[in-house]
């Protein structure tokens, strides 16, 4: 078992600036198109884990220049970073998936 503490250190190092290791829990009032809960994707789900990659909006300076969003370029290094860490819990034996849909933006802002 790998202890959350050293998890969450990793997960920092490879570039995450807030790391959350929780218990799944069953979450009502599934999204079309998202799995209701960590149970339907993984039934032996014992820890869900949330990594966070902040980003900063960028500003235009003329009205002719093109503006790509920074959450395009910090999304795919969240992506890429996220998969790294799937890649590398999966060598140590641990079943994981990264990426995974589930509706927790739109579970917050309904209970909030």
């Amino acid at each position: 078992m790998i202890p959350n503490g050293a998890f969450a250190e990793r997960a920092r190092q490879i570039g995450f600036e807030k790391v959350y290791i929780v218990r799944p829990l069953r979450l009502p009032n599934a999204v079309k198109g998202l799995a209701a809960d960590a149970y339907e994707l993984m039934p032996e789900a014992k820890t869900v884990i949330l990594l966070l990659k902040t980003y900063s909006a960028a500003n235009a300076s003329d009205v002719n220049e093109a503006v790509i969003s920074t959450y395009y370029p910090a999304s795919n290094a969240a992506y890429r970073m996220a998969k790294r860490l799937e890649t590398e819990l999966k060598e140590k034996g641990y079943r994981a998936l990264s990426n995974a849909q589930l509706p927790l933006k739109v579970y917050l802002c309904d209970t909030v």
